[in-house]
Formats: structure tokens, sequence, C-alpha cells
């Protein structure tokens, strides 16, 4: 489907972002998650995050996203793979690919927003989304001292 308007934009990022969310809450009580559980419930409670902010985006910026025509901007293209039965270091596989994808469609769609503030939040986004995934990258190795590490915005 082509993302025309801002409120599709918007609606498309805030619907993964919900589905990425529980995707993570799921993968934290999956017992085949073992040490990474912490570092999914964590990426879940990041991605409520990231709703709530595209949702007052919206909110705020409603006047503005009726003159906003976006081009070139199609959801098939950032669409995750659908969930199937993972062993562990599928599950691991399946989230980094869905960081990936996320980041790709954020840098893009704060390109073609034509709204600076939005632009700036889906930036902010997509800068989370790669730190995330280099996180998960580094629970693929084996966890030494400190663990899987922590998310480079937390302080």
């Amino acid at each position: 489907m082509e993302l025309t308007t801002f409120g599709a934009v918007l609606g498309f990022a805030i619907e993964q972002e919900r589905a990425a969310s529980q995707l993570y809450a799921e993968a934290s009580r999956d017992p085949r998650s073992g040490g990474l559980a912490a570092l999914f419930s964590e990426a879940a409670t990041e991605k409520r995050a990231h709703v709530g902010w595209l949702e007052r985006s919206r909110r705020e910026q409603v006047a503005e996203m009726i003159l906003v025509p976006i081009s070139d901007l199609r959801d098939e293209a950032f669409l995750p793979s659908p969930p199937t039965d993972l062993e562990r270091s599928q599950i691991l596989d399946r989230m980094i690919d869905r960081e990936e994808a996320a980041h790709r469609f954020y840098r893009v769609a704060a390109q073609r927003i034509g709204l600076p503030e939005v632009a700036k939040l889906l930036e902010r986004i997509a800068g989370r989304t790669a730190s995330r995934r280099l996180v998960l990258e580094q629970g693929r190795a084996p966890f030494g001292a400190g663990g899987p590490g922590r998310h480079p915005d937390r302080r």
C-alpha cells in the first residue's frame, strides 16, 4: 500500500511499533529466550514509548497533516516477515530483521514527511532502532561479564 498522507505514514509507524512491542513482550515470556528475556522486555517498553510519541505527534500536527503530500513510500518495503514458530537463535534474528526494517522506514519517512518536527521525531526513532539492533546483535554472542548490554539511550 502506498503511504501518501501524513496520517498514513504515522498510522503505519504506530501499527508496526505496536506489533513489535507485542512480539518483544511475547518473546520475553518465551522460555526459549533464556538470558535475552530482560532485553526483550526492555525493547517492548521502548516500543510502547515510540507509540506514545508517534500518537502525540499525530494529534499535535493535525492541521499540517492535511497539507503535506508524500510520494514514493510503500509499506511493503518495510514490513517484517510474518511470525512463525522459531528457535531461540531464530527469535533473535527475527528481532534484528524487524529493527533493520524499522530503521529503513523511519529514515525514508523522515526524508519525505515534509514537517521538520515530525522528521526530527522519525530520525530519533530511527537512531533508537539502529541502537536496539546493535544491542540485539550483541545478544547473538555468548554473554560475557555485564550481560548483553544496556540500550545506548539509557544512562
